[in-house]
């Protein structure tokens, strides 16, 4: 293979690459941008509280799970901002 052809497939490996990472980051963007939605309008429109304990057990572990995945989706999404930065570097 020539040094040429070497750089095109380089050229298109990386090209591939750093496709796939903005989708990556959309999609991350997009499930954070969701998820928060989610969380703010529940927040808002919570109805006072139930008497069925299952519903209270239930209405009580939703709201901190919800936000545990919002703040790992933020994460997910700042941690393939910091590895597209770092391909990008060694292109």
């Amino acid at each position: 293979m020539s040094t040429n052809e070497k750089k095109q497939v380089g050229d298109s490996a990386s090209a591939g690459l750093m496709y796939g990472l903005e989708h990556m980051l959309e999609n991350a963007r997009a499930l954070e941008s969701r998820l928060r939605d989610v969380v703010n309008r529940l927040d808002s429109e919570c109805v006072p509280p139930v008497e069925d304990p299952v519903d209270k057990d239930v209405r009580a572990g939703f709201f901190p799970a919800a936000r545990e995945i919002m703040h790992r989706t933020e994460d997910v999404h700042k941690r393939t901002h910091e590895l597209a930065n770092i391909l990008l570097n060694l292109l």
